[in-house]
């Protein structure tokens, strides 16, 4: 280096920048930590600071300079900086600030954040706890001044929610999480915490409880209207049930008499007109019990209970057996099918699914009924299926409406009610019921309930009599 100028040796970045150091050491005789970019020996840019004075050393001008290298520290600044912005903006985004009381010198001093929710004008260091009490809401004063001072004499961790009161009128709702801080001897020295605007939220749940409110009016209001509407389905009911079941009667009857005491007056025709009047009230009669019954389901109360549906289809099909012991149908039902559901509705449920079945396998050469249960989709699903007469599926979306029939009356029996009062039992339970079916190769009718059991049967339970039995 010696011979050589600091320009020649490429110790500063730019001549320029040189000549503006000069310049400034000229003017004032020294320059204090000038600050200037210098480039080592390697070729890293260094940030230095320059100390100097112009002396003169026998007659002429020379620099005493004092150079410090600030690089590390200047990185760690602009660091530091750079994260107090991220922190500041953070605030700014979650609505929150930090404060620090010293209360030593009862004084406060806070982030930006702090500013812009308290709307504060006064200088940091200058605002005291007495001062910040004032600009609580009157009502919240008292029981936070005593939480607070509460929360330093034992030297603990505190969370309040107060209100604030502009001085426009406004309120503000604030959530504070203040920590003590203690000396070496046990005395507190400071409160530090956050304090975060909770404005929006508390709005936010009291429209939320409004809305709740007025939710709850309007189902007691609904409530009170379906209550009104099943009084007037069961007068309805009752209507039905007796005014004209008397008249039905009367037709069947007096038709009965007629019969017998002048038919031999009448002729064939007659006669058969007389037993078309009779099978038409006796029809009108069993439609009228399938009406009421499916009022019963719409309207029964639940009572939920563990159900064993494979009990239940047992003992149906037992009954069926029983009322028709010429028939042999081979019946297969799956042990320990359990589902959780009012046994009364389930019970009517199963009831129809099965006489169904029993119905449309009339007319097979080697009837075949089953019940059981399966996977779909990780979803326990009950099944009835049959090898009955079946029907096409486009008619399939008639099939659970009422008085809806896919077969003649002349053909089989029945009013169109029975699987109506199947869907709406299901429906109930929280489950969903579908056919699927071809014509002359039967039906499998799968439903689900919600809170079924699944669990691995044992060998299946039997029927015993002409019938057959049951296998897994």
């Amino acid at each position: 280096m010696i011979g050589h100028s600091s320009t020649e040796i490429g110790l500063w970045r730019s001549i320029e920048e040189r000549l503006a150091w000069t310049r400034a050491l000229r003017h004032a005789g020294s320059t204090q930590r000038f600050e200037v970019d210098w480039i080592n020996k390697s070729g890293e840019q260094r940030i230095c600071q320059i100390s100097a004075e112009v002396i003169q050393i026998e007659g002429e001008d020379h620099i005493l300079a004092l150079t410090n290298d600030i690089t590390d520290s200047k990185r760690i600044e602009q660091a530091l900086q750079a994260n107090q912005v991220r922190l500041s903006e953070a605030q700014r985004i979650g609505r929150f600030g930090s404060w620090e009381l010293d209360l030593a010198n009862d004084s406060f001093v806070w982030s930006e954040e702090i500013t812009r929710i308290f709307e504060a004008t006064a200088s940091q260091g200058t605002v005291s706890y007495a001062a910040f009490l004032r600009m609580l809401h009157p009502d919240d004063r008292a029981t936070f001044n005593r939480a607070f001072r509460q929360t330093i004499a034992e030297g603990r961790t505190g969370e309040f929610t107060y209100r604030l009161q502009m001085p426009d009128g406004r309120i503000k709702h604030v959530h504070v999480r203040a920590e003590t801080i203690v000396g070496a001897d046990g005395k507190p020295l400071k409160s530090i915490g956050t304090t975060q605007d909770v404005t929006g939220l508390v709005q936010a749940r009291a429209e939320i409880e409004r809305l709740n409110a007025e939710l709850e009016d309007r189902v007691r209001e609904r409530t009170a209207e379906l209550t009104s509407a099943n009084k007037e389905l069961e007068s309805f009911a009752y209507s039905i049930s007796h005014d004209l079941r008397a008249p039905l009667r009367g037709i069947d009857g007096f038709s009965h008499l007629l019969a017998e005491e002048y038919g031999e007056r009448l002729d064939a025709q007659g006669r058969g007109y007389l037993e078309r009047v009779r099978a038409a009230a006796q029809r009108m009669g069993n439609l009228i019990d399938d009406i009421l019954e499916l009022s019963r389901v719409t309207r029964h109360s639940m009572h939920r209970s563990q159900v064993d549906l494979s009990r239940l289809a047992m003992e149906i099909l037992e009954e069926q057996a029983h009322s028709a012991p010429e028939r042999a149908v081979e019946v297969a039902i799956a042990a320990e099918c359990t589902a959780f559901g009012d046994p009364q509705l389930l019970r009517v449920m199963m009831q129809n699914l099965l006489e169904n079945a029993w119905k449309y396998t009339g007319k097979v050469a080697a009837p075949s009924i089953a019940f059981g249960r399966e996977t779909q989709g990780g979803e326990q699903v009950f099944f009835v299926r049959d090898n009955g007469v079946g029907f096409d599926m486009k008619y399939a979306d008639r099939l659970f409406a009422p008085f809806q029939r896919l077969h003649k009356p002349e053909e089989f029996a029945g009013t169109g009610i029975g699987l109506a009062t199947v869907a709406r039992i299901v429906r109930r339970h929280g489950g969903r019921v579908w056919a699927e079916s071809a014509v002359g190769q039967g039906t499998t009718l799968r439903f689900t309930l919600s809170g079924a059991k699944s669990s691995s049967p044992p060998a299946a339970q039997g029927l015993t009599g002409s019938h057959g039995s049951c296998a897994k």
